[in-house]
């Protein structure tokens, strides 16, 4: 027994094609709107990261400021050691480059 068909075959065959083109087309869509979002996602990614790079480079004022603390500091440490110079040179004995130490400065000086 045949049984009775509501659909014709050309009826059928242009909804099949409808519905091919209407999921190729969905298909584009969703392939275009994933493509702009991974790049806007990349290029946000780019640019914050070129932007910390850029705020965390130390400026001129910052490179001056750190330039003239190596300075004190290399200047400092100058002054110690010609104050320690110093104090050897006066601490030491004219004749033998010895030390003198206090007590034998103060024994001289009340012998005299």
């Amino acid at each position: 027994m045949n049984t009775p068909k509501l659909i014709e075959n050309h009826v059928k065959n242009y909804l099949y094609y409808s519905l091919q083109k209407c999921h190729e087309n969905r298909v584009k869509i969703y392939s275009y709107i994933l493509n702009i979002g991974v790049f806007v996602v990349l290029l946000v990614t780019f640019v914050t990261t070129l932007y910390f790079c850029r705020k965390k480079k130390p400026n001129q004022i910052d490179l001056e400021r750190k330039r003239i603390k190596e300075q004190e500091m290399i200047l400092d440490k100058i002054r110690y050691f010609q104050q320690v110079k110093q104090y050897q040179k006066e601490t030491m004995s004219s004749l033998t480059d010895l030390p003198v130490t206090e007590t034998l400065s103060d024994s001289l000086r009340n012998f005299s």
